[in-house]
């Protein structure tokens, strides 16, 4: 029987040595977080010589799926932040690899919007690494650890991310710059007007 959060079954008389299994199945509520407690007792209604040994506690906890997002960006003063007036990338792509707290494989992919964004959503807790494909025509910038999450900036990617339950991690950006005109291209662009 099911009294408010105790389950109750008569499981009838065992032997001497015997043993009955009971299996509960139950759903977790999606706004459920931190951690779950159930505990499992056995009463008996002969005389029992070690009470120690009646009761169990399983300790679970609860995974809720998280994000990780940032921009990809024109940092025109070089100061390795997305000021204001500085536009984003379009077109970019961002892949995401790693391995989730259930040791799945992740492997993702995005291409950043109109306004330079890009986010991953429905992520579960785990260890990522972003990789930024290197825009055509810009040179390398500066790469951003947001907040929500910690992690490893380097040279078009972000390693060593620890996404945590629920965490939304935002402002993972990579700086681009606009590269210095080689003597070739100056070249061929002053001839273009001859």
């Amino acid at each position: 029987t099911n009294n408010g959060n105790a389950v109750t079954v008569n499981v009838g008389t065992l032997a001497s040595g015997a043993s009955a299994t009971i299996t509960l199945n139950a759903s977790v509520l999606a706004s459920a977080t931190g951690t779950l407690s159930n505990t499992a007792t056995a009463a008996a209604t002969e005389t029992d010589t070690n009470s120690t040994n009646d009761s169990a506690t399983d300790t679970t906890n609860i995974a809720v799926p998280g994000s990780i997002s940032g921009t990809v960006y024109l940092d025109a003063n070089r100061n390795g932040i997305q000021d204001a007036g500085e536009a984003g990338v379009s077109g970019v792509t961002v892949a995401l690899t790693g391995t989730d707290i259930l040791n799945n494989n992740v492997n993702l992919t995005q291409t950043t919007d109109a306004n330079g964004d890009y986010t991953f959503a429905d992520l579960m807790p785990g260890t990522y690494q972003l990789t930024e494909t290197q825009p055509e025509g810009l040179g390398n910038g500066q790469s951003n650890v947001g907040q929500g999450a910690t992690g490893t900036a380097g040279d078009n990617q972000i390693t060593n991310i620890e996404l945590g339950s629920g965490a939304n991690a935002t402002a993972f950006n990579f700086g681009e710059i606009l590269s210095a005109l080689s003597k070739r291209r100056l070249l061929a662009s002053s001839q273009v007007g001859d």
